[in-house]
């Protein structure tokens, strides 16, 4: 298997491509920004007009689109992969989409003669651009077996979650619960901190050298304190549409999710207010209530 397909060449979809290329893969891509599709040639790809145009090309193909919508469209829509795809050819759904969706476009391309691997990732732009992304994969463990090779090529860590399409995204969304519930936490405890009179800098370096620590909480007290709000490769969109999907299942299930709810409530109030930009700006939130500010080099002076 040499030819790869990959729809959506976005921050994510683009550092798939490369590593796929520095593996020697043939990468066949598409994107709706033209730019998109300049780089993958620069980079020694080969754009497509549209998705059937990838799939005419590709034996295996990624789709790394923002929902389940996007998704759709991109397998099944009147230019989408199915229309271009030779039967038995292989569908990574890459993208994190309910689970629902995930089966449904499962079924759909059964009828078209290609088999669906749910394939949700984690890892963010870094994992990607460094090939060290963490994979979900749930299928037909044949055809799991016969993409290793290109999921290698992209990860650090293959986590088989099922034989179901939909299996993988069930995963994935319950990474994303403890994730966002993570993220409230750090910034909730930056904000407490900061008002109480230490500064960021002081702060990052307890919470990231402390049992609590671990490259996430290290990440994200980073940005807060550093004021990096756009740019990181973690716009607040995609989190805020993973928590939806996340209580959306809660309820369909009747888990409770009691500090998740708190997390979605907050992210909430931050895409309402700073729409464009990334994850910790729901910082900025919090530090509005509480009439403080977490710098890296803020005044450490006693607020009580």
């Amino acid at each position: 298997m040499k030819d790869i397909g990959i729809v959506g060449l976005g921050d994510m979809g683009s550092g798939m491509a490369g590593n796929l290329l520095r593996a020697g893969f043939n990468v066949h891509g598409f994107d709706r920004a033209p730019a998109r599709l300049e780089w993958l040639e620069r980079e020694g790809g080969h754009p497509a007009e549209d998705a059937a145009g990838v799939g005419r090309r590709s034996e295996a193909a990624f789709v790394m689109v923002l929902n389940g919508d996007q998704a759709r469209d991109a397998t099944l829509g009147p230019t989408g992969l199915a229309q271009g795809m030779e039967k038995e050819g292989i569908v990574l759904l890459s993208a994190t989409v309910k689970p629902s969706e995930a089966e449904g476009i499962a079924a759909d391309l059964r009828e078209h003669g290609l088999t669906l691997i749910d394939t949700p990732v984690s890892g963010g732009k870094h994992g990607a651009d460094a090939g060290r992304l963490n994979l979900y994969p749930a299928g037909d463990p044949d055809a799991i077996e016969r993409v290793r090779p290109v999921l290698e090529a992209i990860s650090k860590q293959i986590v088989v979650t099922g034989a179901i399409p939909g299996q993988g995204q069930v995963a994935k969304a319950a990474l994303q619960a403890l994730i966002g519930g993570v993220f409230a936490g750090v910034f909730e405890a930056a904000v407490f901190g900061s008002k109480a009179g230490l500064t960021g800098a002081t702060l990052e370096r307890v919470f990231s050298n402390s049992d609590a620590g671990s490259p996430l909480v290290a990440n994200a007290i980073q940005r807060v304190v550093d004021r990096e709000f756009v740019g990181t490769g973690s716009n607040i969109a995609t989190m805020y549409k993973d928590l939806c999907i996340v209580m959306d299942m809660a309820r369909e299930v009747g888990a409770p999710l009691f500090s998740v709810a708190q997390a979605y409530e907050l992210f909430q109030a931050g895409i309402t207010r700073f729409s464009g930009e990334d994850n910790w700006c729901v910082t900025k939130i919090l530090e509005s209530l509480a009439q403080t500010s977490v710098t890296r080099s803020g005044h450490a002076g006693r607020a009580f």
